[in-house]
């Protein structure tokens, strides 16, 4: 829906469409970009303190979840799967005190991710919710967009 959105406009420069996904929006931002139909109009995918699946992330929050089978999950944001098929240049940001997805998960991502224009930019300070506050935030996502 948003990307074809944004597609249809003729106001914007289509061929620079940067997907951004934060924490949940992490699962969808990577389902998108890693779909080949849309694999060509992404100019870049950021990623902040996302998940590497929403099982992984329920057997972190909720241990005896490992005991659920796979289809008990409606959505499964399989990002540890579908991030190998990302062509789009890519930055990871991790805080590192994030204290609800672990950043383990976000170094895993940037591991498997299937481009070879990956970054990770990882901030000590940074909280699930806070990373954006964190002292060389802007300056790392501007100087990944200038690559």
């Amino acid at each position: 829906g948003g990307i074809e959105f944004l597609l249809s406009r003729e106001d914007i420069d289509r061929r620079r469409i940067i997907v951004y996904g934060r924490s949940l929006g992490g699962g969808i931002a990577v389902h998108l970009a890693a779909r080949k139909l849309y694999q060509d109009k992404i100019f870049a995918l950021i990623l902040e303190n996302t998940f590497t699946s929403i099982p992984e992330m329920a057997h972190t929050l909720f241990p005896l979840s490992k005991y659920l089978p796979l289809f008990f999950y409606r959505n499964k944001f399989l990002s540890i799967v579908e991030i190998k098929h990302v062509v789009s240049p890519t930055l990871f940001i991790c805080g590192m005190a994030d204290t609800l997805v672990p950043p383990k998960m976000t170094h895993d991502l940037y591991s498997l991710c299937g481009t070879d224009m990956k970054r990770i930019e990882c901030f000590e300070s940074g909280t699930h919710n806070g990373t954006w506050q964190c002292y060389g935030y802007y300056e790392a996502v501007n100087r990944f967009l200038a690559e």
